[in-house]
């Protein structure tokens, strides 16, 4: 691809596109003053290389047949990645992998990364891959996660955990619980859930929005409460606050709560 009509692009955005891996990792090269790259539901990408020493700025959404991504980068302070993650045979037949399959190469020092993750059938492998790839890239600093199916009940058992080592619980700035589905209906599946997401990683902030029944929200605190000396790294103290915060893309505000965990 000639970019050279493009060589003083600073931004680029490419929404519901037909473009292959070596258009991007042609752009991405080539561009030599490009600072912002958004990726938004672009089908026919799978294995991505994102390489730039000018790139500061990387969201890939709803590219859903990814099934590689590397990102080489050295000045990136910001990068956002939101992708439906899904337990697959490996071809090696060593067990599950998580897809898509993420590996930082070069990023800035204190590059500010926001995993969103789809938990549609969570389980412990599930967890373990989660924590897995958190621990790799060692860049997330935020996660949000969205429940699955609504009939899927979150079953995990607390004693195959203590089982199992998997080391020291990522930390975490915030974890936002975005959906759960009938999941909130359900106190097994929550604690289910609950149980699994602090075994692999320890948020300083839950937040959770307003959107949630008062039910949901009530079941939550109940269960922090009721579990708080039950994990492997107990809890020492939960606060409420509540946030008002106006919305990107309307004049209306949202409202959320958030727990402040200290562990």
């Amino acid at each position: 691809m000639d970019t050279i009509a493009l060589r003083n692009l600073r931004k680029l955005e490419i929404c519901s596109a037909d473009i292959t891996d070596d258009v991007v990792s042609e752009l991405t090269a080539g561009l030599s003053v490009l600072e912002v790259l958004f990726l938004s539901n672009c089908l026919l990408l799978k294995c991505v290389k994102i390489s730039s020493i000018s790139l500061k700025r990387f969201t890939i959404v709803g590219c859903y047949k990814l099934e590689k991504l590397a990102i080489d980068a050295p000045n990136l302070v910001g990068f956002s990645f939101s992708i439906e993650f899904k337990l697959v045979p490996s071809v090696n037949n060593d067990g599950d992998e998580l897809k898509p399959a993420l590996s930082i190469i070069n990023v800035h020092d204190h590059c500010d990364a926001h995993l969103f993750a789809w938990a549609q059938f969570p389980s412990i492998e599930w967890f373990i891959k989660l924590y897995e790839l958190l621990v790799r890239t060692n860049v997330f600093k935020s996660l949000e996660m969205c429940g699955g199916d609504p009939d899927y009940e979150v079953i995990v058992d607390k004693d195959h955990l203590r089982r199992i080592n998997i080391g020291t619980p990522y930390k975490l700035k915030v974890f936002k619980l975005f959906r759960t589905c009938d999941w909130e209906r359900e106190e097994s599946s929550l604690a289910g859930f609950l149980d699994g997401l602090f075994w692999v990683c320890h948020p300083d902030v839950l937040s959770i929005p307003t959107s949630f029944q008062n039910a949901t929200v009530e079941l939550i605190l109940g269960i922090l409460k009721e579990k708080v000396r039950c994990w492997k790294d107990p809890l020492k103290g939960i606060e409420v606050e509540v946030v008002e915060f106006s919305r990107l893309l309307s004049y209306s505000s949202e409202v959320e709560i958030r727990l402040r965990l200290s562990w």
